[in-house]
């Protein structure tokens, strides 16, 4: 559907499949490949939105693995140089985070979730494939849509009674709609859950507890003071070979590990995660701002931030979506939307002519299939920012397993071919959630408002304090730098 190599100015004939240390991936990607080379008809689907795949191409050779690691140290071999790709170094400072397809790696690229590898007469077209299927039946009643997703909890956990089941519980609208899926669906007294205390947010530790107490779920509690971020960044640059995108990476892999970490030897346990709720179900933070709040706010706004002195302070105390709805509110008056979203991301023409020009006829691609804002942004956010928000699950311990349950693509599938007004109207989004949760915890809930989960702390020597909005008081700047220098240590040289 869009072609990744147009992007990146590539032409590839053949294709070859690296597998870390020799070792053969599980999913049969390797085969796949393979097969591919003889077989015009075969695919390749990556689907899997936990690991990205990186790959390189040299005299039309593409080269596939899911260890950049691997990948970089193959270059070596043919003498190859790995240095930073400067365009994206200056992304990453600017806005801490690389857009796929590029990597932080000159002339190495990333292969993100829903994207497929197609043999065409002699050549090979790598693209980022949609949702849509006329196969697929939209959801039918807030009924529907959970069976579908109780549907991708059962799919996803292993065999087992003796399997643990930990479950995040932020006291936010999504999580809570998940555990009650969860317990609906297995022994609810297989399930724990976990929060995190933030400053700020103390309320929503209650609320987390009192979600989890309806079921009988014992809710642990955790603080995220006594986080070690540098030694964590140090052993994801080593193990992944790539720099850290989302300051909570430290928080959750701390997290899940001081969790885990009490399970009885040996014993497997599977964590389910209300990530990508936002993204499937009204693909936010963004279109909800662009558009369900354009019309009453973006004038609401202009006026303010003339009148105050820092009107995104003023934002943060109306808004959840805070820092985000504030960077978009500063551009919707330019009435076009793929410059709003892709500048919301610090990604603005003047700085990245060449890349930001790609990715917005990509955005108009992606709308010109759906013929919906709303699902070409779910699609945008799936493709191009997942990237980033797999680092969260990178670094766990062994035996742990990690569950989506709202990123399962059976349900995205639906999703995606269900009218966006279903989850979307006025000024009610996510409204399947808000029902649910209304229904199940009564009196908890008066909105489909997300609660944000571990997502705020100090990067620093000691790991405490907090943080506000994404570039907070210079300490997400601190670890931005700090990866990159870890990086460059022994992997990847300075451009």
């Amino acid at each position: 559907m869009y072609e990744i190599f147009e992007l990146i100015g590539a032409s590839v004939e053949r294709v070859a499949y690296l597998a870390a240390a020799g070792r053969i991936e599980a999913d049969g990607m390797a085969a796949l490949v393979r097969e591919t080379g003889v077989s015009p008809q075969a695919e390749i689907p990556f689907v899997d939105v936990l690991s990205p795949h990186f790959f390189f191409v040299e005299n039309r050779e593409m080269v596939i693995s899911r260890s950049l690691p691997a990948l970089l140290a193959l270059r070596r071999t043919r003498g190859l140089v790995n240095e930073f790709d400067c365009e994206s170094l200056a992304a990453y400072r600017d806005a801490g985070l690389v857009l796929p397809p590029w990597t932080i790696v000159r002339d190495v690229f990333q292969i993100t979730a829903l994207s497929e590898l197609v043999k065409e007469g002699t050549r090979y077209v790598l693209k980022y494939c949609g949702l849509g299927s006329r196969d697929v039946v939209p959801f039918s009643s807030t009924d529907d849509l959970f069976a579908e997703l109780r549907r991708a909890v059962v799919r996803g956990l292993p065999p087992g009674e003796d399997v643990g089941i930990v479950c995040t519980v932020s006291g936010g609208a999504d999580s809570a709609a998940l555990l009650s899926i969860v317990c609906e669906a297995v022994d609810p007294g297989r399930v724990g859950g976990l929060t995190c205390r933030m400053p700020g947010f103390e309320g929503e530790v209650d609320r987390a507890k009192k979600v989890g107490a309806r079921y009988g779920v014992d809710i642990q509690v955790y603080s995220a003071d006594d986080v070690r971020p540098e030694e964590i960044v140090d052993q994801f640059v080593q193990v992944h070979a790539n720099l850290v995108f989302d300051p909570v990476v430290p928080v959750i892999t701390s997290m899940f590990r001081k969790c885990v970490g009490q399970r009885p030897p040996g014993a497997d346990v599977v964590v389910i995660e209300g990530q990508g709720a936002d993204t499937v179900l009204t693909g936010l933070p963004h279109n909800a701002v662009l558009a369900v709040y354009r019309r009453p706010l973006w004038p609401i706004f202009r006026i303010a931030s003339r009148l105050l002195p820092r009107p995104s302070e003023w934002l943060q105390l109306n808004f959840r979506l805070g820092y985000r709805l504030v960077k978009v509110l500063r551009i919707l008056a330019e009435s076009n939307w793929r410059r709003a979203l892709l500048r919301s991301l610090e990604f603005d023409r003047g700085s990245y002519p060449d890349r930001y020009d790609r990715l917005d006829r990509m955005l108009q691609g992606m709308f010109e299939s759906s013929g919906d804002r709303h699902k070409a942004i779910m699609l945008f956010f799936l493709h191009i920012l997942q990237s980033r928000e797999a680092q969260k699950y990178q670094m766990l311990p062994r035996g742990v397993q990690v569950l989506l349950p709202f990123m399962d693509i059976a349900f995205m599938r639906r999703c995606f071919a269900t009218p966006t007004t279903f989850f979307l109207r006025g000024t009610r989004r996510k409204i399947p959630i808000g029902e649910r949760v209304r229904e199940r915890f009564p009196g908890l809930f008066s909105s489909e408002r997300t609660t944000p989960f571990a997502v705020r702390y100090r990067f620093g020597a000691s790991g405490q304090g907090g943080r506000s909005g994404a570039h907070g008081d210079g300490t997400y700047a601190r670890l931005k730098a700090y990866s990159i220098a870890q990086l460059s240590k022994s992997i990847v040289q300075r451009c």
